[in-house]
C-alpha cells in the first residue's frame, strides 16, 4: 500500500483506511492470522509539526476509551479522526478475525510545549474481536522535528490469542538496541513491526 492523498488531512486519512479493508478481507481468505499495514501508511505532511498536525489524532490505550457506537460527530474534536479511523480499522479486524497492526500519527494535549501538544508515531494493535491490545510510541522517531519521543522507551508486548507473545517496534528503531534487544533479552522472540524504508509516500513533502 501506497498513501495516497485527499481534499483534506482527515480526508486523506479516511480515504488511506478505506482502501485497507481488501487487504483484510484477502488476508483473512489467505488464513493470515496477523496483518501488518507500513508505516506513514495514512498519509501525511511530514514538513513540519504544524502542517502534521490535522492528520493525527487521539490514540485510546485500551478499546474503553474508544466508543464505536457513538457517531464521530457526537465526540469532541480531538477525538473525531480517532472514531472514524481506528472505529474501521477495528471493524476490519473483528469482521476478518485478524490481528492487525495500524500505523498512525497520535496526538497529545501537552500544555507545557509552547503549541499545547505533542505528536507521535505510534502503532496501534487490535485483537481478532476488534479490540485494542497494545499502542506503542516510536522510540527512536525519523521526522524528529515532527514526532516526539519519550523519555523513556516504551517496551509493549501483547499475547496472541494462538499463544504467542509478540513485541511492537517501528522502522527505525530496528537500528538501536532498545527496544529490540530489550525485548529479546525478556525472552520475547516474535515481533509486529512496521516501516516505510524505501517506500514512496505520495502526498508526502519530505522524501522517506
Amino acid at each position: 500500500h501506497v498513501a495516497s492523498s485527499a481534499a483534506s488531512p482527515a480526508q486523506t486519512v479516511l480515504q488511506n483506511v478505506a482502501q485497507f479493508e481488501p487487504f483484510a478481507v484477502e488476508a483473512a481468505h489467505r488464513g493470515v492470522q496477523i496483518l501488518v499495514y507500513p508505516e506513514f501508511a495514512l498519509g501525511g505532511d511530514y514538513s513540519s509539526k504544524s502542517a502534521m498536525r490535522d492528520f493525527c489524532h487521539v490514540v485510546p490505550h485500551t478499546m474503553y476509551m474508544l466508543n464505536c457506537t457513538v457517531p464521530a460527530e457526537h465526540v469532541d474534536a480531538p477525538w473525531q479522526l480517532a472514531q472514524d479511523a481506528l472505529c474501521k480499522i477495528s471493524a476490519y479486524a473483528r469482521e476478518n478475525r485478524l490481528i492487525v497492526a495500524i500505523n498512525t500519527c497520535e496526538y497529545e494535549h501537552a500544555a507545557e510545549e509552547s503549541d499545547g501538544y505533542r505528536l507521535y508515531n505510534t502503532e496501534v494493535v487490535f485483537d481478532e474481536s476488534g479490540e485494542i491490545v497494545a499502542a506503542y510510541r516510536k522510540t527512536h522517531p525519523y521526522f524528529t522535528h515532527v514526532f516526539a519521543a519519550m523519555p523513556q522507551p516504551q517496551l509493549v508486548t501483547f499475547n496472541a490469542s494462538f499463544g504467542v507473545t509478540f513485541g511492537v517496534f517501528t522502522c527505525k528503531d530496528i537500528l538501536y538496541s532498545t527496544p529490540s534487544h530489550t525485548l529479546l533479552a525478556a525472552g520475547v522472540h516474535h515481533f509486529v513491526y512496521s516501516y516505510s524504508m524505501g517506500l514512496p509516500i505520495i502526498g508526502a513533502d519530505v522524501p522517506v
